[in-house]
């Protein structure tokens, strides 16, 4: 199952609406993410860096630049190129639900994991840390120490930012509850709350502008794959049987 990639609130202090264009990065330039909103909350998430260019190398005819996602009326699509140049859209709440019969097919027996597994890992505040120059609220997982989780920025200017950030997150974890997963994901709903992420599960932020995104960035590049072909797409690849000696 390869698909999965992979967020509401308001702040005080918000600036008048404008489009926002965020571009996060792996340290090591391993994976890109450019995050595109609209000033009337459309989302756009496009994927880069060394990992998909090694995709595109390996696999010439397939668009890798259509990697990402689009939240569109309030509804999340996920784009994958397939190997014949089109790309197809999945709505994820199809993906969902296909995952949901896999969890109810394939792992019905498996044990409910404990409260404090299902609550997800305690985030701590301890001080502050600075990526790119900016500063923010550096959280981290319990009395651990090192690199920190999750860093948030109150600056009005990432406000949309964070919100769009936390819309995300709220989105990924009901959709990964509703399918059997462990998902609640509280504590970092909460410090995703206070403001937006500098620094998220290794991504960190390198910049941010406010250029006005053509409509078109935002307009589905096709029609939405029926549920059966979503069921299809995401079936778990078999082995191919070794071929019989004469």
């Amino acid at each position: 199952m390869r698909l999965l990639l992979a967020l509401a609130g308001l702040f005080l202090a918000t600036p008048a609406l404008a489009d926002t264009i965020a571009v996060y990065t792996m340290p090591d330039g391993q994976m890109t993410m450019t995050v595109e909103i609209a000033s009337s909350g459309e989302l756009r998430v496009s994927m880069g860096g060394k990992m998909i260019e090694e995709m595109q190398r390996r696999h010439p005819e397939v668009d890798v630049a259509q990697i990402g996602g689009i939240v569109r009326d309030g509804e999340n699509y996920m784009l994958q190129p397939g190997p014949d140049g089109k790309v197809r859209v999945i709505r994820m709440t199809d993906a969902a639900a296909v995952m949901k019969e896999f969890m109810e097919g394939h792992l019905r027996d498996v044990p409910t994991p404990p409260d404090e597994v299902l609550e997800g890992p305690k985030l701590v505040e301890h001080g502050t840390a600075t990526i790119n120059g900016r500063i923010g609220k550096a959280f981290y997982v319990g009395d651990a120490k090192g690199v920190p989780v999750v860093v948030i920025s109150t600056d009005p200017d990432l406000a949309e930012l964070g919100a769009a950030m936390r819309r995300q997150f709220a989105s990924s974890m009901q959709m990964l509850g509703s399918t059997g997963f462990p998902a609640s994901g509280n504590f970092m709903d909460a410090a995703l709350a206070q403001g937006a992420p500098l620094a998220l599960s290794g991504m960190q932020l390198q910049t941010v502008r406010h250029d006005a995104i053509p409509a078109a960035r935002f307009v589905l590049p096709a029609a939405p794959l029926p549920l059966d072909q979503v069921r299809t797409l995401m079936q778990p690849q078999q082995p191919a049987a070794p071929a019989r000696r004469p």
